[in-house]
């Protein structure tokens, strides 16, 4: 699962921006192999836990605000990792950066669990 979450990494955006725990790509990259095996050991552990979004709001158009949550660093890549398992569980999977429209936990828990093997 180690690379699993390692290429769930990669896939995000690079300039995105940070959720509440202010974590940016490139200061995770810093210490990734610590980072990634830490986040491994608490997905197997069952241990992780999401944190909450940061909420943004964008300006629009009509002079109104849409708001809009910015998930955490390693909740990115929970989820982004979680993306198989929800593409075999469901037919309304979401693409990385939308809401999904399943238990995102549930299968974070599903897929860890299949990895433990």
């Amino acid at each position: 699962m180690s690379d699993t979450l390692r290429t769930a990494f990669y896939a995000l955006k690079r300039k995105a921006a940070p959720g509440v725990d202010g974590m940016t790509w490139q200061d995770y990259e810093a210490d990734l192999e610590l980072r990634i095996e830490d986040l491994h050991g608490r997905v197997h552990r069952g241990a992780y836990r999401p944190q909450p979004s940061r909420r943004a709001y964008i300006d629009k158009a009509d002079g109104k605000q849409r708001p809009l949550a910015i998930a955490a660093l390693e909740d990115k890549i929970a989820t982004t990792s979680a993306m198989p398992a929800c593409a075999t569980t469901s037919n309304r999977c979401a693409t990385r950066g939308e809401t999904l429209r399943v238990g995102t936990n549930a299968n974070i828990t599903r897929e860890a669990e299949r990895l433990k093997g």
